[in-house]
């Protein structure tokens, strides 16, 4: 039985950086998609937050003596809730009135099980104070980074822009039950949501009634009013611009797909690209150094559990005893390959066409620790030869990042070295140490444990957790999803996108503008 110093731990958390470089990836692209994260997902929360808290400060205010109130955080987080449950069985019943009712991205979905078992057994439902309140934290950083609010403490101010939304969604909200019951826990029935759920659908903004709603939106995603804003705007709408020129030449393709075909497209001509299109290639070829990397120290913690705990060169004698190069690494390399060979060998043998579309990630993550050594070296190598190609013609943010150049500086100081040789290198002076520093300080800090193993001595003892190694989910996605809302994009149900009639124009003004 194996017995780990963490075992009974119940705060351990998966430690998704635990290399401290995914940062690099996910904050270059935080700057091309202007605050949008990877969990705020749906377009009409923009719009409804700056209503919500609009809304909250009118009804605190008229309950005040001498115009002065207080800002209740408990009566806020319970009205938060009670919106989120309207917002989603308005989506879910979009069906009724030609909607789809499709409720992704609908805050709270897993929390309202039970909720929606009643509501589907009896026709309403009792909106609860106590289940949801996550939209204000989620959508507060993009709706202030459109302008439709201003970040303050204890809570967000209204802008113009949220003032001008306000305005146009308090027309519609006149005498709506719905609307009571945000503020108090109350029966909603199914009639008064087929008669009011446009209102809050997050399907809702392309009917008529919602128009002037969208509208704002619209402009608030397409033009900044400050000045320091400016850039912020022209990344985010040259990004919109260039990945819906690529959505037009391919359909039927998912975002994945769309951001590897970018990649392949800068490789093969880095003189004639875009600032976006050169930005999307930098994160993805960041994805891909980073997974790579994360493939090394998952083997190398496999290891570990297996053994017990161990020095580097057992772990790499154990490597070299159990590899038994795969039909797919035969066919990436034209032939075998082995840990003896010198590294230059295994360099001039991979194809270039590696990585050119989405790398097979479940697979290549489920291989023995041997062989998932040998795919991550591999995966640096391309990636290298890559970053070399376009920062011939272009400059690199990607070139610079420290543990990039420790990469370039390991395999082109040493071109007699062995795959053996390089992989030791890379894991004495990058996983390892990496992994350590990036552990201590976050427990320094306060946070949760992420320790994969920790050294006595020359030997390195296994925690017990393992390592997934992956690629940082897009934000790119949850863009158009955004859009879709819209209407300037089609959203099918197999997350491909295409481009609307009113999305011609708007990418055609947006473009001008630009």
């Amino acid at each position: 039985m194996d017995i780990f110093w963490n075992t009974g731990e119940k705060d351990l958390i998966k430690g998704l950086d635990i290399l401290g470089i995914r940062r690099f990836d996910q904050n270059f692209e935080r700057d091309y998609v202007a605050g949008i994260t990877t969990i705020s997902i749906r377009g009409r929360y923009l719009s409804m937050l700056p209503w919500i808290v609009a809304d909250y400060y009118k009804n605190q205010l008229a309950e005040a003596r001498d115009d002065k109130a207080e800002h209740d955080e408990k009566l806020f987080d319970a009205i938060l809730c009670r919106f989120e449950q309207v917002v989603y069985f308005s989506t879910l019943l979009g069906e009724e009135w030609g909607e789809n009712g499709n409720t992704y991205g609908a805050l709270g979905s897993d929390l309202f099980k039970d909720l929606k078992a009643t509501f589907l057994e009896s026709g309403q439902v009792e909106t609860n104070g106590d289940i949801g309140g996550d939209s204000y934290r989620t959508y507060l950083r993009p709706s202030a980074q459109f302008e439709l609010l201003m970040p303050s403490s204890p809570l967000a101010k209204i802008t113009p822009i949220g003032k001008e939304i306000y305005e146009a969604r308090d027309q519609q909200l006149q005498n709506c039950p719905l609307l009571e019951a945000i503020y108090d826990d109350r029966i909603v029935t199914k009639e008064e949501f087929i008669e009011w759920s446009r209102q809050f659908s997050l399907n809702g903004l392309n009917h008529s009634a919602c128009q002037n709603e969208n509208r704002i939106l619209l402009e608030a995603l397409s033009n900044p009013t400050a000045e320091e804003n400016f850039n912020t705007y022209k990344r985010f709408t040259g990004t919109t611009i260039w990945i819906t020129e690529i959505i037009k030449s391919n359909p039927d393709e998912k975002v994945g797909d769309l951001i590897a075909l970018n990649y392949s497209k800068t490789v093969l001509s880095p003189d004639v690209t875009s600032d976006s299109s050169l930005a999307w290639f930098e994160y993805d070829l960041m994805r891909h150094f980073h997974f790579g990397l994360e493939l090394l120290i998952a083997a190398l913690t496999d290891t570990l559990i297996e053994l017990g705990g161990s020095d580097v060169d057992g772990i790499l004698s154990v490597w070299e005893r159990e590899y038994t190069s795969n039909p797919n690494l035969i066919e990436l390399v034209d032939g075998q390959i082995s840990f003896d060979m010198i590294l230059t060998d295994l360099s001039e043998r991979i194809s270039t066409e590696f990585l050119m579309t989405q790398i097979p990630i479940s697979n290549i993550s489920s291989q023995p620790s041997s062989e998932k050594a040998i795919y991550a070296l591999i995966i640096i190598l391309v990636s290298i030869k890559h970053e070399q190609m376009v920062s011939g013609h272009n400059k690199l943010y990607t070139s610079n990042l420290p543990h990039i150049l420790e990469l370039k500086k390991i395999i082109n100081k040493s071109p007699g070295l062995s795959v053996q040789g390089c992989i030791r290198i890379i894991l004495q002076k990058i996983i390892i140490e990496n992994h350590l520093s990036t552990s201590w300080r976050k427990m320094g800090q306060g946070l949760l444990c992420s320790v994969r193993f920790f050294p006595e001595g020359s030997i390195f003892r296994a925690t017990g957790t393992k390592v997934n190694a992956s690629q940082s989910g897009t934000r790119l996605e949850n863009v158009l999803h955004i859009l879709s809302d819209t209407g300037i994009l089609a959203r099918s149900s197999d997350k491909t996108f295409s481009i609307t009639v009113e999305g011609e124009k708007y990418f055609q003004i947006a473009g001008g503008n630009s």
